[in-house]
């Protein structure tokens, strides 16, 4: 009935997808900010540890992005 939900779910997930990209591309897992409280591609070490978590374990990268557009409005 009211495609503007939709339409603005979709985009919001999509920019969610688009930042986990942005931050694997960016990020060096043997690098010195590897384990540190907080480093610029991931932000804190809970976002990080749980983005390597949906990884290691096969999250489709939309239900990835979804878990994270839960994790912001959650926040």
């Amino acid at each position: 009935m009211n495609r503007q939900a939709w339409e603005k779910r979709d985009r919001y997930r999509a920019a969610c997808a688009r930042y986990l990209e942005a931050a694997w591309a960016g990020f060096d897992p043997a690098g010195p900010e590897a384990d540190s409280d907080w480093e610029p591609n991931f932000g804190s070490h809970f976002a990080r540890k749980l983005a390597e978590w949906m990884r290691e374990s096969n999250f489709s990268p939309e239900t990835s992005a979804g878990i994270v557009a839960v994790m912001v409005i959650a926040g």
